[in-house]
């Protein structure tokens, strides 16, 4: 079934996991940006032998095949890859994107990045907050569960030693419970805790 969803939090981490945090969601772009380099040359390879000025028209304006929500997530991953690809390749004026091309779309983190971003998913590390959203969109909180940054984020969430004052809840909703009439029905509900502040 097809419906708008969102989710959005803040979590407050212990001091010591910040470092592990960062480490964790770098490594996880850096998967799925290999992941779009690879599609950017297997787009570029379908249309550098054609002339120049036809290149572009010759990319799809979407991903060539479509993914059911119930399929692999290893499938949805490349999906997203590919239609970033696409847009990379097209955006190129009919040459090979350079690496520089690449990184504007999929900057290669470091130990000073503090924004990530992946298909539906955007996180924010602020000090010791880190803020998650999924906007509102079209099965977005089904796509944000299949990248490498949300699975990497939470597996490294659910190992933290959470101390006083730390953790936090990550809430969503959706038309379908918005229209929810019974008693208490239709607001936004927690779809995970962590730590004390999230209990």
């Amino acid at each position: 079934m097809s419906f708008n969803e969102w989710e959005s939090g803040t979590i407050t981490l212990p001091t010591a996991a910040v470092p592990g945090l960062r480490q964790a969601l770098n490594a996880a772009i850096k998967d799925h940006r290999a992941l779009v380099v690879a599609e950017v040359d297997a787009v570029w390879n379908t249309v550098k032998a054609r002339p120049i000025d036809k290149r572009a028209a010759e990319i799809p304006d979407s991903v060539a095949f479509l993914v059911s929500y119930d399929d692999d997530v290893h499938e949805h991953r490349r999906a997203d890859a590919m239609s970033l690809a696409q847009d990379i390749v097209r955006s190129s004026g009919g040459r090979k994107p350079t690496t520089a091309a690449i990184s504007r779309v999929i900057p290669v983190p470091n130990t000073r990045t503090r924004e990530w971003k992946e298909s539906e998913l955007g996180l924010k590390l602020d000090g010791r907050t880190l803020t998650w959203n999924v906007p509102e969109r079209n099965h977005a909180c089904d796509l944000a569960a299949t990248t490498h940054l949300q699975q990497a984020a939470l597996r490294y969430l659910n190992t933290v030693t959470w101390t006083r004052g730390t953790g936090g809840v990550i809430v969503g909703n959706d038309e379908e419970n918005r229209e929810d009439t019974s008693h208490g029905g239709g607001g936004n509900h927690v779809l995970r805790r962590f730590g004390p502040a999230g209990r």
